[in-house]
Formats: C-alpha cells, sequence, structure tokens
C-alpha cells in the first residue's frame, strides 16, 4: 500500500491507503473524542436528483430531503469509508451543523490513534460492498 500524506483539516494530517474497501483515509495523528475530523462537503441536492444519480458519495443532511453529492464540489472526507459490520463499529459520526441544511460536520465518535482508519456508518439503507 502505498501512503500519500495529505491535510483534511488544518489541524489533522491523514493519508490515502487503499485496501480491500477502496480507496479510505488513516489519520497520521491521534484524534480525541468529539474532535472536528472535517466537513463532508459537496453539491446540494433533493431526492429526485438522488434517486437518478449514479454518484457514490451522496450522503443525507437528515433535513427535508436534501443531501450533499461530494462526487460534485466534494472533498476528502468522501473518502471515509463504512465500517465493517463483522469488525468494530465506526470510530466516526456525522451531524448536520445548526441552522445549516448543507453542512454535515464529521466528528471522532471516540478517540482515534495515530494510524487508525477512519470510519463511518453509512445507515441502514447502505448495502455493503455495493457503494
Amino acid at each position: 500500500t502505498e501512503i500519500y500524506t495529505l491535510s483534511l483539516h488544518d489541524a489533522l494530517p491523514i493519508s490515502f491507503w487503499e485496501g480491500t474497501m477502496g480507496l479510505g483515509l488513516k489519520t497520521l495523528s491521534p484524534i480525541p473524542s468529539l474532535g472536528v475530523v472535517g466537513e463532508y462537503t459537496g453539491r446540494q441536492v433533493w431526492e429526485m436528483e438522488r434517486q437518478a444519480s449514479n454518484s457514490l458519495y451522496i450522503m443525507d443532511t437528515g433535513v427535508g430531503g436534501v443531501f450533499l453529492d461530494a462526487e460534485s464540489g466534494g472533498n476528502l472526507t468522501r473518502l471515509i469509508n463504512h465500517h465493517c459490520p463483522h469488525g468494530e463499529g465506526p470510530n466516526t459520526r456525522s451531524f448536520v451543523a445548526d441552522g445549516c441544511d448543507d453542512r454535515i460536520i464529521i466528528e471522532a465518535f471516540r478517540p482515534i490513534e495515530a494510524g487508525e482508519i477512519l470510519t463511518l456508518d453509512y445507515g441502514p439503507d447502505y448495502a455493503f460492498g455495493q457503494g
């Protein structure tokens, strides 16, 4: 696995990794519980557009049928993989910023050690391995 050092957030150096789940992200420094990992960014889309899309990077904001499509205008947070259902639970979680339906913040669900792969629960509608 070849590692590329990038910066997801000014204070959070990360690296790419490629494994059985495709591209993903590892943190190069520890992140405390509730520490901000980054903001999930992308183009705002509505339910009908989401259903017609082939994008693998659409996240539900949980606010009235509004979604963010990170394939267009997204950043590296789109590479945070779904946690393995047979392994440890996710180490990050997402929430909508107060008063905004187009800002999703990703934070550490628990303390994350340096070198750990960042994972997120994509929700009950995600078919593992289906994108």
